[in-house]
């Protein structure tokens, strides 16, 4: 029995292409949060300042040694132990931003406590909390040819998913089409939201949703069998409110044989008499629930008061007291940062506590839950 040789090139080209499908997978969304950290050094003489820099590197790389990455490059000490260079670090991962909260001498060491703001994308982008949705669109196109009860169906799934969607334990869907006539229609129509007692508030957090579903009829044929599939597949836009950024999109398809018939004869196996979209909608809404779980939570200021901001998230959004939120200020080395700790949450707003002096927080600001 002869066994059969492959060209020598073909293990080396199914090498290359296992690496180049690792490569373009999409990493998972960093997690942001912030560790604290000390570090030491020994005094020589009175020269605080070659201690304080020793100090700090030995904190950094502490607050490194915390979330699985290292730092290469800290302060250069001369063989008197003097550093004779300024603290510089090559950080595999991200520490975005660090401030000194303490520092002091005790006897002949120095000591320094810093918090670090870190991106660590080995964190689990799972947030566990319910993100607002806003449908304002659904275009339901079936294909010439099929009938009007194929029609029917497909849109009466929209609604059955929309009803499914309400209970869901990530998001929460408004079903605002009514509201919008067109896929690019930025405001509600006044005289809609009149006519049927909505308000047209614009929303304060969340995404906004935008889709199609598509219906046609295929065919496949093989050596046997000529096979008849409608093919549905459900497309979903998602922009997010507060940063106007696209996030992925959720696109979902599923083929559903309905007629085979044997070649050579005029006799139909007929597989269905009407079409079951349930299966797509399941598929679309694993779909979301796969994209949201990497995407962090936002929320606006929406008041400011002393230390308190008011957000708007609440236990609609599983929200809850102790809860961190972050906000970011480009730019602004050692105060580009705000941490806020929820103290009390409503159903749709929750009130939370800057944990800084400073930087204050501004009105309109975006807080980002920290994980």
């Amino acid at each position: 029995m002869k066994m059969l040789r492959l060209p020598s090139f073909i293990p080396v080209l199914l090498m290359a292409l296992a690496l180049v499908a690792c490569a373009v997978q999409r990493p998972a969304e960093a997690a942001t949060r912030v560790v604290k950290a000390q570090g030491t050094a020994a005094m020589v003489g009175n020269d605080t300042t070659a201690a304080r820099k020793g100090a700090l590197a030995e904190a950094l790389y502490d607050a490194a040694g915390r979330t699985n990455m290292s730092v290469r490059g800290a302060s250069h000490l001369s063989t008197q132990g003097v550093a004779t260079e300024e603290t510089t670090m090559l950080v595999q991962g991200k520490i975005k931003d660090y401030q000194v909260v303490d520092e002091r001498r005790e006897g002949n060491r120095y000591v320094v406590v810093i918090e670090a703001l870190i991106d660590n994308a080995e964190e689990s982008c799972k947030t566990g909390r319910r993100f607002d949705l806003e449908l304002r669109h659904m275009r339901v196109r079936v294909a010439p040819g099929l009938s009007g009860h194929t029609q029917r169906m497909a849109d009466d799934s929209v609604a059955r998913a929309l009803e499914t969607m309400q209970d869901n334990a990530m998001f929460r869907i408004e079903d605002r089409r009514s509201l919008y006539s067109r896929p690019d229609q930025s405001s509600p129509n006044s005289y809609m939201s009149i006519m049927q007692g909505v308000a047209p508030a614009a929303m304060i957090g969340g995404y906004t949703m935008t889709g199609d579903m598509v219906v046609e009829r295929t065919r496949r044929d093989n050596i046997a069998l000529n096979t008849v599939s409608i093919k549905a597949s459900v497309t979903l836009r998602l922009q997010d409110v507060l940063t106007g950024q696209s996030a992925p999109t959720v696109q979902k398809t599923i083929d559903i044989p309905v007629k085979h018939r044997i070649w050579g004869t005029d006799n139909d196996i007929i597989e269905l008499e009407s079409v079951n979209f349930a299966p797509l909608w399941e598929k679309v809404i694993d779909g979301l629930e796969e994209m949201l779980g990497c995407q962090p939570l936002r929320a606006r200021v929406m008041e400011v008061s002393a230390q308190n901001v008011r957000l708007s998230v609440g236990n609609r959004n599983g929200i809850k007291a102790g809860d961190y939120f972050l906000v970011e200020f480009p730019g602004q080395k050692g105060q580009g940062w705000q941490l806020m700790v929820i103290e009390s949450t409503g159903n749709s707003t929750s009130v939370a506590r800057m944990m800084k002096k400073t930087p204050n927080v501004p009105l309109n600001a975006t807080a980002v839950l920290m994980q």
